[in-house]
């Protein structure tokens, strides 16, 4: 038998999904909130999205703050990387595995999602800066042509 969790869509999570997802560590907690937000059918990630993040050692509670801000992936643009100031346009799973992988912590990378999704309130927002910016990191929302 196989269970399917879906909407309106061809993209669902299968059974076999699930099992990977439970066998690369996602807690019970993460997939609830995958069929919830409707994370896959709304392709904002895939299960193998996830399964890497894990991997790449990003705690469920990032993973999870990540899809609950899912307008901050959706409305991002491509990375570019600046000539002197290093900047960086953080908008797929693979770059904020690159981060993680580069040493920064869940804390920072969760600020970072909190501060640039579009649906954070003005406190979350300012305390997210605040943490942000007393580590010596600023955010730069400025949009580029």
């Amino acid at each position: 038998m196989m269970i399917m969790v879906a909407v309106n869509t061809g993209l669902c999570l299968d059974s076999n999904d699930l099992i990977r997802l439970k066998k690369n560590g996602v807690s019970d907690q993460t997939i609830q909130l995958v069929i919830r937000e409707k994370a896959i059918e709304t392709c904002l990630l895939t299960v193998q999205d996830i399964i890497d993040m894990k991997r790449a050692g990003l705690k469920d509670d990032t993973i999870q703050k990540l899809i609950k801000e899912e307008s901050f992936i959706k409305a991002s643009q491509p990375v570019i990387y600046g000539n002197n100031i290093k900047s960086i346009r953080f908008t797929t799973v693979k770059d904020i595995i690159k981060l993680k992988k580069a040493g920064i912590g869940d804390d920072v990378i969760k600020a970072i999602i909190v501060y640039c999704a579009q649906d954070s309130s003005d406190e979350e927002r300012r305390r997210s800066w605040e943490f942000l910016k007393s580590m010596g990191l600023i955010i730069d929302k400025r949009q580029t042509p």
